[in-house]
């Protein structure tokens, strides 16, 4: 799983450097393929209308808009995410002691239970996900956190929130029952610090994952610099072109190399767009990032692809995630503890 070696290689750097019946005869078969198919295509892993693949969406204009108020409602989350766990653990028992009474058997009946459970599954999932949004925290400000607690400040084009929500699709169906993207990214920096983020304007509930600020156009560039100032840790997302330039302008500038962490996202185009546009602004470049093989992108398709790491002349490394844990011999970690220190 992509988060279990990007918390290694994050860590090495900076550690060590209800039941359903269904007796509907004879529309059951097309009533439950109907469901399997309606609800995959809805909330399947990057999946719209037309059934292509689709990670991202288009950037949101940042031109002149208020705060967005987002107020979750963490009473409704919890009961979504209690009925979501009912429904992927007690429909399926419930769909396989009920499926002998139905008058289909065979091959066809497996097909309909296996579809049937299917659809609850991911209805289950999405549930919970939605809990979860719910359950999120809103915060006041980026720096809106215990006077003990540490930051992980993450940066990001707002093209990229739509790949960082979708879960794992390499992890099949129970890895879309689990964690988006995102949610396991924060929960492999925990160790770090608690991951925090400008929400993208619009959002009518706050992804899970980082907790979010939602701040105006007249107020974010402002609230990104009282952020870094106090950040433990910098994870920048490298969206496409410029779209991150004063960001990057601004990390570099007031962060120490050794705390800062290249996400290359989505695929080695979207890397290539943004070096282009950024490269001169790191002191010593960018690595180049080779476009996967047609079989690697089909075994893993994981929207974090790689991740740079920096020495602090700001020598840049990079670690791909995907065929190996990344190595603890060539973090240099110890200097970043003396650092620190």
């Amino acid at each position: 799983m992509w988060s279990i070696m990007l918390a290694q290689a994050v860590l090495a750097v900076f550690l060590s450097n209800g039941g359903i019946v269904v007796r509907t005869e004879g529309f059951i078969l097309p009533g439950l393929w109907v469901v399997a198919v309606v609800v995959w295509r809805r909330f399947g892993p990057g999946f719209r209308r037309t059934g292509r693949l689709r990670w991202s969406a288009p950037e949101t204009d940042r031109r002149e808009r208020p705060a967005t108020v987002v107020e979750p409602n963490r009473p409704l989350g919890d009961i979504l995410n209690r009925v979501g766990w009912y429904t992927i653990f007690f429909a399926p028992i419930a769909i396989d002691v009920t499926s002998p009474s139905l008058p289909l058997s065979g091959f066809v009946g497996n097909t309909a239970r296996a579809a049937a459970v299917v659809a609850v599954c991911m209805l289950g999932a999405q549930l919970r996900r939605r809990g979860r949004r719910h359950m999120a925290r809103v915060l006041g400000s980026l720096t809106d956190l215990p006077s003990n607690a540490r930051a992980v400040i993450f940066l990001r084009g707002f093209s990229d929130d739509y790949g960082l929500t979708q879960a794992e699709p390499t992890t099949g169906l129970f890895g879309r029952i689990g964690w988006t993207q995102e949610e396991q990214l924060a929960r492999a920096l925990r160790p770090l610090g608690t991951m925090v983020a400008l929400g993208q304007p619009g959002d009518a509930l706050p992804p899970s994952g980082a907790q979010r600020h939602y701040a105006s156009d007249r107020t974010w560039q402002a609230e990104v610099l009282t952020a870094l100032r106090m950040a433990e840790l910098v994870v920048l997302a490298a969206g496409p072109g410029g779209s991150l330039t004063w960001e990057v302008q601004q990390v570099v500038a007031t962060i120490s190399a050794r705390r800062v962490v290249l996400l290359i996202t989505k695929d080695a185009r979207q890397y290539e767009s943004f070096k282009a546009a950024n490269e001169g602004l790191f002191p010593r470049g960018l690595p180049s990032f080779a476009p996967e093989t047609r079989a690697a992108r089909l075994v893993n398709r994981s929207y974090v692809r790689a991740l740079i790491w920096f020495d602090a002349d700001w020598t840049p490394h990079l670690e791909q995630l995907f065929d190996h844990y990344p190595s603890h011999d060539r973090t240099g970690t110890s200097n970043w503890q003396s650092e620190k220190c």
